[in-house]
């Protein structure tokens, strides 16, 4: 008796007799403070101003840990299997780095120097890959849809701040050249990082029938407008087409009018409505309403010449696909880096697929590609829990930025999209295999007892 209540004790604390300090509480804690760690950067820098640069994201490095720490001791046989499997997640990225370096010593250059060397991009313990861990240990999707919620209110409060500030400088500090850091009309990121905080409330607004949510989700597209590029529209776009067709039944005529007339808007703003003077007309009318200093409207009042520019991707994806071509085998891990890295700066393809298949291959590669595509139309279309297709649906909305920019090195929708699809088909496979046993239970206790009779 005494043995089960210090377990009790130790499994949960609660304060004030209403927050429950316990395993799931505390990994959703963590899950918070990782993926909301740019707005919390900027509490903890404001709040402790002794912390500055280098020590300040140690710091926040230990603050996210601290609550994933204490979860797994509190209940290690919990944590043992989800933190086994990122740490052979881990492994395997090392072995690959390691491999490829083994091969190509050439790669030094951008493994160990420049603005993308591993040790501060791939494997700092904050960095996209654990996205993998941090979403993975929050064991049920009811739970990683309030960590997201949360998530999504922190970040669009530090999205708000970045964009109150930039607009009344002037300008965005950005880093899009080799250069080093500018003074821009835009943020070619800020679009992007908002596209998250949309599908957090977009996607819970529909599914849960709130108004309120709509409204914050309205207001991160109107900070895409104001200090984004046009990238992320044709990525709201798609989101809208997704919700239509999940919850069209449930729709009433009013609100599937609503969503066909904002997705035409949307991809007509994105294909410049193909006539020059309408394209500066839009323009001149949303630089009336939001002011002229984002992208998409300096892109509208400038034209269709350059609405339509796709700066500069013919030239890249063709050096990639010669890649692709003259590499059956691949070229490991950053591979595109090292070609491409003579004519583009930043060296990645911005394209998933594009890098995949010239980092693994045509085999492996090309078997990555088909998994992406029939894993993410299953998760999102054919799934049959609604939980489990929600969290997946929030992450892999901001993870379509990848097929026209970034890549997936550095994208923690992505790594944290793998994982809740693995956690769903292994729950779905848990589900099967207990109901066999359940059925074999029943088919063995009548046969007992027929043979008892």
């Amino acid at each position: 008796m005494e043995a089960a209540n210090s377990h009790n004790l130790r499994s949960t604390i609660r304060l004030s007799g209403k927050i429950a300090i316990n395993y799931n509480t505390l990994c959703m804690l963590a899950c918070i403070l990782f993926f909301a760690q740019d707005a919390v950067r900027v509490i903890v820098g404001t709040a402790l101003p002794i912390f500055g640069g280098d020590s300040l994201t140690w710091f926040m490095i230990f603050l996210m840990y601290c609550p994933l720490l204490l979860a797994c001791a509190m209940s290690p046989a919990k944590a043992k299997p989800d933190v086994l499997r990122f740490l052979l997640l881990l492994a395997a990225v090392a072995a690959f780095f390691a491999l490829t370096y083994l091969i190509h010593p050439e790669y030094a250059s951008w493994f160990f120097e420049g603005s993308y060397k591993i040790g501060k991009w791939i494997f700092r313990p904050n960095q996209f890959l654990y996205a993998f861990l941090f979403i993975s240990i929050v064991k049920k999707p009811e739970d990683q849809i309030k960590a997201l919620k949360i998530i999504g209110y922190l970040l669009l409060a530090y999205y708000t701040y970045k964009l109150m500030r930039a607009l009344s400088v002037g300008y965005w500090v950005t880093t899009t050249t080799a250069a080093g850091p500018q003074h821009t009309a835009y943020d070619l990121n800020f679009g992007y990082d908002c596209l998250f905080v949309f599908a957090i409330f977009c996607v819970c607004g529909f599914r849960e029938r709130k108004l309120g949510y709509i409204v914050l989700a309205g207001v991160s597209v109107i900070e895409i407008l104001l200090g984004g590029s046009r990238g992320p529209l044709i990525d709201i776009a798609a989101l809208m087409v997704i919700l239509y067709i999940k919850y069209r039944t449930s729709l009433n005529l009013g609100l599937r009018l609503i969503i066909v007339m904002f997705v035409l808007a949307l991809a007509g703003v994105w294909l410049a409505l193909g006539t020059n003077s309408l394209v500066i007309g839009l323009g001149n009318m949303l630089s009336g309403v939001i002011g002229a200093s984002s992208r998409t409207v300096q892109t509208l009042l400038n034209g269709l010449s350059t609405a339509s520019d796709s700066s500069g991707r013919e030239r890249l994806y063709g050096i990639a696909l010669d890649m692709i071509k003259n590499g059956f085998w691949g070229y490991g891990a950053y591979g595109d880096r090292y070609v491409i890295g003579n004519y583009f700066w930043v060296g990645y393809t911005h394209n998933l697929f594009l890098e995949l298949l010239i980092d693994f291959g045509w085999i492996v590669g090309g078997v990555f590609c088909l998994l992406v595509v029939l894993r993410s139309f299953k998760m999102v279309f054919k799934c049959k829990s609604e939980e489990w297709s929600t969290v997946f649906l929030i992450l892999f909305v901001p993870s379509l930025k990848l097929l026209l920019s970034g890549s997936f090195w550095f994208s923690e929708p992505f790594w944290a999209a793998l994982a809740v699809t693995h956690m769903y088909l292994r729950t779905k496979r848990t589900e099967q295999l207990s109901g066999e046993a359940a059925e074999k239970k029943k088919h063995l206790k009548i046969v007992n007892k027929f043979n008892s009779i």
